[in-house]
């Protein structure tokens, strides 16, 4: 008779399947006893609690099918650690009447007793489960609470004893800065797999891995534990405390995506439609083949590309050149960073005490969803707030002979978002630009 010898290990450290093979060697001489033909499933490294069991889903297909008359395994929590897939096994056992062997004592599934006594062994299963995790995040938390690593891969900027690791830790401390003078996360990670660059595994950055590395709170000597700062680290920062924390508001926005795709032109989605008030487009021309903005919403309002960004280049030059713009150099909010943080730190308590008044029947549906509206507009407010404590985009703009050319397209975009909202009057078919077809809203009240 062929039967399916199951093998299993939680966790292989060193790669090299000893457990399995131990188990391997029983399960043998029991089939040899037998006089049964095995037929190997191994899932080695593998826990029974969490995820799929490839060579697991196998013997079941192929008992389903008829391949295997019978399971072998060492021992039944080698086979489940969880109730629910025991009583699935114990379905498919009673309709294929399958055999089921452990070297550690026989099962008879077809019988009450020995029904019990699997249901008891897999609760028993579970419960050391449930206990061993217990264990393992008291312990987790134990670690972080006194600012110790978690081991594992290497973070990324960091050698593998958790000392700054260059050129990555420059590379940080540039993202950083770039991210705060407007730079996107896109041109940050092209830039990075233009060099060569990769990620502590050995992959190409995207928009999303570089936001994920930047609001790490370890990089400002921080250690959190399940998405909560819980402690000052052992390890040297690779940033400033303001740094991180402006960075994280603004990469935290709600809303804000890493995104895929970098902007070619510069008013793409900033240039409003004077017709009907959507952002506008880049696009071609039919009947020239220049490049223009168009407005893809009404269809009724386009212009050449190059006398618009010729015209909001020259005011945002002679603005930045101005005395007026020295009040870009004022920082409102740097006398109450503190408190700032200390209202953010409060308002995102109260908005995870939400979900708690909810569940134990305090709220209703509709007072959470009002309170919550309600905290996420002044957490929103309070963030741009951070974020503008380390406003980067006019560093070295303001009073000086810049070069415009010289500067990322996004960070030239960035800039004019800051500066004013272009709005693109409709002018008619066929008339040249001119100066008032562009109106401007500038956005800082000293203007």
């Amino acid at each position: 008779m062929r039967v399916g010898v199951y093998l299993r290990q939680s966790l292989d450290r060193t790669g090299e399947g000893l457990a399995v093979s131990r188990q391997r060697e029983d399960c043998v001489k029991l089939c040899d006893q037998r006089g049964w033909t095995p037929v190997f499933y191994e899932d080695n490294d593998t826990s029974a609690t969490k995820g799929v069991r490839p060579a697991y889903q196998n013997l079941l297909e192929d008992a389903e099918k008829g391949v295997i008359k019978g399971v072998v395994v060492w021992d039944l929590d080698r086979l489940h650690r969880r109730p629910i897939e025991l009583e699935h096994f114990m379905e498919l056992a009673d309709r294929k009447r399958l055999s089921l062997a452990t070297v550690t004592g026989d099962v008879d599934l077809s019988t009450d007793n020995g029904r019990l006594f699997a249901r008891i062994k897999g609760a028993v299963a579970k419960a050391e489960v449930e206990r061993k995790s217990a264990r393992q995040k008291r312990a987790a938390r134990q670690a972080a609470e006194a600012g110790h690593g978690w081991g594992g891969r290497r973070a990324f900027g960091y050698d593998p004893d958790d000392l700054p690791l260059e050129p990555e830790a420059s590379l940080l401390r540039g993202a950083y800065k770039k991210v705060l003078s407007g730079i996107s996360l896109h041109a940050i990670a092209a830039e990075w797999n233009r060099n060569g660059i990769n990620t502590t595994a050995g992959k190409k950055w995207t928009g999303s891995t570089v936001r994920q590395v930047l609001i790490n709170p370890r990089n400002a000597g921080w250690r959190s534990y399940r998405g909560e700062i819980v402690a000052d680290a052992t390890w040297e920062p690779i940033t400033t405390e303001d740094t991180w924390r402006a960075v994280a508001s603004l990469l935290n926005t709600p809303g804000r995506r890493a995104g895929t795709n970098a902007r070619k032109r510069l008013l793409t989605g900033i240039l409003i439609c004077g017709r009907c008030e959507h952002p506008m487009r880049s696009g071609v021309s039919h009947t020239s083949n220049d490049p223009i903005y168009v407005c893809k919403n009404c269809h009724r309002n386009s212009r050449r590309l190059d006398p618009v960004d010729g015209l909001v280049i020259k005011l945002v030059k002679g603005f930045l050149s101005s005395p007026l713009a020295d009040a870009l150099l004022v920082n409102p909010n740097q006398g109450n960073l503190e408190e700032l943080r200390n209202e953010e730190a409060g308002l995102i308590g109260r908005l995870k005490q939400l979900g708690v008044d909810y569940a134990e029947g305090l709220l209703n549906g509709r007072e959470v969803k009002t309170a919550r509206e309600r905290l996420e507009t002044r957490l929103s407010d309070i963030r741009e707030q951070l974020i503008n404590t380390n406003d980067q985009v006019f560093e070295g703009l303001i009073r000086t002979d810049f070069k415009w050319d010289s500067l990322h397209l996004d960070r030239q975009r960035s800039v004019i978002r800051k500066l004013f909202v272009p709005t693109l009057l409709p002018a008619g078919r066929g008339r040249p630009f001119q100066p008032d077809h562009l109106s401007i809203r500038w956005l800082p009240k000293e203007h």
